[in-house]
């Protein structure tokens, strides 16, 4: 084998390792874009579920204990 076709077959292989680190890197980089998609919208589902939640809580009457801290924070 001359010197040429040894660098050749050299520059060929370091080729393909770029390009299959290339869609490697590309595979995370999408697993990882849905991943934090998936995560914004449970955080949000999730604020939208407390937000309501809180807002049927403050219709009701207060519970002993809330009285209670209410009466304590208003003498203070």
């Amino acid at each position: 084998m001359s010197s040429y076709q040894k660098t050749k077959l050299e520059y060929e292989r370091i080729k393909e390792e770029r390009a299959h680190k290339r869609e490697e890197f590309l595979k995370d980089k999408a697993q990882r874009e849905e991943a934090l998609k998936k995560y914004e919208e449970k955080k949000i589902a999730t604020y939208q579920l407390l937000k309501r939640k809180n807002q049927e809580g403050s219709a009701q009457p207060q519970s002993a204990y809330g009285a209670t801290a209410a009466k304590d924070s208003s003498s203070a």
